[in-house]
């Protein structure tokens, strides 16, 4: 998964959670709980992105940048 997954993952989540919470939960909690929710989303995708990276031994993305040799 590239970085530009996760902004895109992240945008559409806000989108789907704020029409869901208008639609079914604003009514018990107001919209910045949303919001609230959103952030926590967001840092776990990016810490998952994080730890993807590492895992794979990558220093950007998927795939190594390969120096002069």
């Amino acid at each position: 998964m590239e970085l530009g997954d996760i902004i895109f993952y992240s945008i559409g989540a806000l989108t789907l959670l704020i029409l869901i919470w208008l639609k079914f939960i604003e009514s018990y909690i107001p919209l910045w709980g949303a919001w609230v929710f959103w952030i926590f989303l967001t840092a776990f995708l990016i810490s998952r992105y994080e730890g993807f990276t590492k895992k794979k031994g990558a220093k950007y993305g998927r795939g190594k940048i390969k120096g002069p040799n």
